[in-house]
C-alpha cells in the first residue's frame, strides 16, 4: 500500500479508536497527521543503507513491514513532548499510545526503496536522516482545521517523536539484482520509503 494520508489515516483512527478516543475530533486528529506523516515520508526523509552479498547492481527488493518503528519507545517520545509543551491530563497518556500505536503500523505499510550500485543481491542494515517533521505536521493540522497554541504544541510534540525515534531506527534492506559469486560490499544512499 502507497504512503499516502488515504492509506494512513484509517490505520490512525483505528489505534486511537482502541484506546477509546473516537468521534469527529479523532477523525480530524488522524487525517491531520496521516497527511503530516506521508508529507514527511514523501518530501525530505531518506536513509542510506550499508549492504553486503554479492557483486553487481541491485536495488531494495521493495518488501513492506520491514521498519518496524518501536512503539513502546515512541509512545515514551510522544508523552514526553506532550509534558514539555504543557499537554497534560487525564487522556494524554492514551493519547500518545494511540498516536504512537498507529505511527509505527503506518510504517509497517512502508516499503524501502533504495539502488545499490556495488551489491547485486543481498541485504543492508539503513539509517534514516531525519530532518524536521515539524513543518510537514504543523502544515497538516493547519489543513485540518486544528489551529490555536494547543494545535501548534500537539503538532510539534508529535513530530518531534518522530525524528528522535526515527533516527535510531534501523531500515532492514534486501537487495535484489544482478546475481554473482564474488562477495561484495558498500553503501546505498539516497533511499526513500513508497
Amino acid at each position: 500500500m502507497p504512503v499516502s494520508e488515504l492509506s494512513f489515516a484509517p490505520v490512525l483512527a483505528a489505534s486511537l479508536a482502541s484506546k477509546s478516543i473516537t468521534g469527529s475530533s479523532s477523525i480530524q486528529l488522524s487525517s491531520a497527521i496521516a497527511q503530516g506523516l506521508s508529507n514527511y515520508i514523501l518530501g525530505p526523509l531518506t536513509f542510506n543503507s550499508v549492504t553486503t552479498g554479492t557483486l553487481g547492481t541491485g536495488v531494495g527488493a521493495n518488501i513492506p513491514g520491514t521498519i518496524q518503528v518501536p512503539s513502546q519507545a515512541l509512545t515514551s517520545s510522544i508523552y514526553a513532548n506532550f509534558l514539555s509543551q504543557s499537554i497534560s491530563g487525564s487522556s494524554s497518556l492514551a493519547l500518545a499510545q494511540g498516536v504512537a500505536s498507529g505511527i509505527s503500523n503506518c510504517f509497517l505499510l512502508c516499503t524501502p526503496n533504495i539502488a545499490s550500485p556495488t551489491v547485486g543481491v543481498g541485504s543492508g542494515i539503513g539509517t534514516f536522516f531525519p530532518t524536521s517533521c515539524i513543518p510537514f505536521m504543523s502544515a497538516a493540522f493547519a489543513s485540518k482545521g486544528l489551529t490555536g497554541t494547543s494545535a501548534f504544541s500537539q503538532a510539534s510534540a508529535i513530530a518531534n517523536a518522530v525524528d528522535l525515534i526515527l533516527a535510531v531506527t534501523p531500515v532492514n534492506v534486501i537487495i535484489a539484482g544482478s546475481p554473482s559469486i564474488i562477495p561484495s560490499g558498500g553503501l546505498a544512499v539516497g533511499g526513500k520509503l513508497f
